[in-house]
């Protein structure tokens, strides 16, 4: 998932969703300047799920981390947006939210908010990647 524009700071920067340490479940979703590595990598099932490591980018309270797929777990099924770039949750009984950058700084854990249509919102979502349905 990759996110080109201005950071809060103004300052224009291509970053990425990155697990820190290349990680796995429990491990915190932050921003990195994207390096084509494996930590950057995701692939996104017909569920709507966006997959790193055999983990599912899951938000609770707030927050983003990567936890274990479940079908249908809430907080962890997405869609794409009216404008193809903003990734909002779509599971039921959570409140609408898309993925923020509040920073541009690397480490800079990744929020969820309102969908608002801010730049630190809109990310290039992976294409849906075949056989990754869950």
């Amino acid at each position: 998932m990759e996110r080109r524009g201005h950071p809060p700071s103004g300052a224009t920067a291509v970053v990425c969703a990155d697990d820190k340490g290349n990680g796995n479940s429990g491990t915190a979703v932050q921003v990195h300047s994207c390096l084509s590595d494996l930590s950057d990598y995701w692939s996104h099932t017909a569920a709507g799920q966006l997959v790193h490591n055999g983990d599912c980018l899951s938000q609770a309270a707030g927050r983003v981390s990567l936890q274990a797929c479940l079908a249908g777990g809430q907080g962890q099924q997405r869609t794409v947006g009216a404008a193809k770039s903003q990734i909002v949750n779509k599971s039921p009984g959570t409140a609408s939210g898309c993925r923020t950058v509040p920073s541009g700084a690397n480490g800079t854990r990744l929020t969820v908010a309102k969908r608002a249509g801010a730049g630190n919102q809109l990310w290039t979502a992976p294409a849906v990647t075949p056989g990754s349905g869950s």
